[in-house]
């Protein structure tokens, strides 16, 4: 009775630790590398179409024009790397954002930064972008609350 006791505190002991451990696993980690590697585009939250509750997750995301290919490309085209190349340092820097019900963005900030000099390019960058197809709930345009983040260094492999 003694060893089918302790073979099932192990069982618990195991199935504890590996909770534990995945407590510790980020979202990122979990998606893995995007196979566009250094940005990889999350929405999270939008207002309800008849009130301003935040609902989660909506029924049609934002779309940039091209879809997510044309974003990649458009940050790919639009980054100064030079810039870039000035910040010794590697990390991710997230920023995030509102797009509105006619698709313009807004509420930019960094919720995640690692240099002034890479924070401010992510910054400019957003704010060059073009209207986006907004966000929509039970047929209505909702602002979303989408998060961009950029991985330094920074590298595109799948727009040039």
């Amino acid at each position: 009775l003694a060893n089918v006791s302790d073979n099932i505190m192990r069982k618990w002991l195991f199935i504890l630790i590996l909770f534990l451990m995945t407590l510790g696993v980020s979202h990122e980690d979990i998606q893995g590398e995007s196979k566009f590697h250094a940005i990889n585009l999350d929405y999270h939250t939008a207002s309800s179409p008849q009130n301003d509750t935040i609902l989660d997750p909506i029924e049609t995301i934002p779309e940039f024009p091209g879809g997510e290919k044309g974003l990649f490309c458009f940050i790919y085209h639009n980054l100064d790397t030079n810039k870039l190349k000035m910040v010794n340092k590697v990390g991710l820097i997230v920023a995030q954002f509102t797009i509105d019900t006619t698709g313009t963005i807004r509420e930019i900030k960094i919720i995640r930064g690692i240099d002034k000099i890479a924070d401010n390019e992510l910054i400019r960058i957003i704010k060059m972008m073009p209207p986006w197809k907004p966000g929509e709930q039970l047929n209505k345009k909702v602002k979303v609350f989408m998060n961009l983040p950029l991985r330094l260094p920074y590298e595109n492999k799948n727009c040039r």
